[in-house]
């Protein structure tokens, strides 16, 4: 049976010890990684979805340490386009943050200060923090790698997804 391509948004889910991780986008970007909520008004994709989907779960099993593709933005959020981009031409906090978490490397942290202070000012780690709190894109730009100086942080999806995640990387919190 031949597949036939869908247009517009499209889903996909992948399994977790901690609940179903849910992709939205296309053939060419991610819009959205969210844990146990479902897009609403988009179709199961028939394919679309995979170039992403075996990163991902390939992330999951310890075996993918970088996604293929690069962040981008458009209607001042980030997407996680196919294509690898080399520089981003938007400059604002926003921007600046998610950039600067999606460069943080597999296995290791990064303060909301240091977020900050690679952002602009180290005192923009509360800013850091409430722009993690908005990231549609969790994993793949990593805000779970991003801690408080003294402690674990918060994380939207909650503490235990936040430590599933580092734990898997090598880090105990």
């Amino acid at each position: 049976m031949q597949k036939t391509q869908k247009t517009g948004i499209l889903k996909c889910s992948l399994a977790t010890p901690c609940g179903n991780l849910w992709i939205s986008g296309n053939g060419f970007e991610i819009s959205n990684i969210s844990w146990d909520c479902p897009p609403k008004g988009t179709d199961f994709h028939n394919g679309e979805l995979d170039w992403f989907a075996y990163a991902l779960k390939g992330y999951l099993q310890g075996k993918v340490k970088k996604f293929p593709g690069s962040i981008e933005f458009k209607n001042g959020m980030p997407v996680w386009s196919r294509k690898t981009l080399k520089t981003v031409s938007e400059d604002n906090l926003l921007y600046r943050v998610f950039g600067a978490m999606s460069e943080i490397p597999f296995g290791t942290v990064r303060t909301y200060g240091e977020i900050g202070e690679e952002a602009g000012n180290k005192r923009y780690a509360r800013a850091v923090g409430r722009i993690c709190s908005i990231n549609p894109l969790v994993i793949v730009i990593p805000c779970h790698r991003v801690v408080a100086a003294s402690h674990i942080g918060g994380y939207s999806a909650g503490l235990e997804k936040k430590r599933y995640l580092l734990g898997m990387e090598g880090i105990n919190y």
